[in-house]
């Protein structure tokens, strides 16, 4: 005997009705969920930084914007990541978390385009430590390796706007630099 089938309105019906079953039954824990993403018992444990950049920061930051002018746009505090990047393969490979969770103290870029033009650091006096030395001898193999020039200045008290726009300067009109193996530096 050959069998039927039923009709396709029929087969709606009880998928429909299965649907609403399971939304009905299931419905209170989903949206408990939902809203407890939403929604936290306690006060979150954030506050504000108050200010971007720390005093150092600023005083260079003003002097950069005399030295640059119109010339540049300046971003500050801009993830590494966010100037170079891998495909992604190498990406999951590992060299994305090598770039994700580092900062850049300052980017010139074009004020039109954004297009990247150098990336600035401060040093201070964390940068003599072996540990920041090694992340700095990585970021500026990863960016010379990209093609991205990068320009060091030492922390001071005070800064000569024309000194930091001479030194970007020769820097730029120099080219970005031939990539050295991790760890070589000058």
């Amino acid at each position: 005997m050959p069998s039927v089938m039923p009709p396709s309105w029929v087969i709606a019906i009880v998928v429909v009705a299965g649907a609403a079953l399971l939304v009905a039954v299931f419905r209170p824990a989903w949206c408990a969920r939902i809203e407890g993403w939403f929604r936290q018992p306690d006060p979150l444990p954030y506050y504000s930084c108050e200010y971007l950049c720390n005093k150092g920061e600023t005083a260079f930051y003003h002097a950069l914007r005399r030295a640059v002018g119109r010339r540049f746009g300046i971003s500050m505090k801009v993830r590494l990541a966010d100037v170079i990047t891998c495909l992604a393969d190498s990406w999951h490979a590992g060299y994305g978390m090598k770039i994700a969770a580092k900062h850049l103290d300052f980017v010139l870029h074009d004020p039109h385009t954004t297009k990247i033009v150098a990336v600035i650091e401060l040093d201070g006096s964390s940068h003599r430590w072996r540990s920041r030395r090694q992340r700095d001898a990585f970021v500026d193999w990863a960016l010379e390796t990209a093609g991205v020039p990068i320009i060091r200045f030492q922390a001071a008290s005070s800064y000569d706007a024309g000194e930091i726009a001479g030194e970007i300067d020769d820097v730029l009109a120099a080219g970005a630099s031939e990539p050295k193996p991790y760890g070589e530096t000058g």
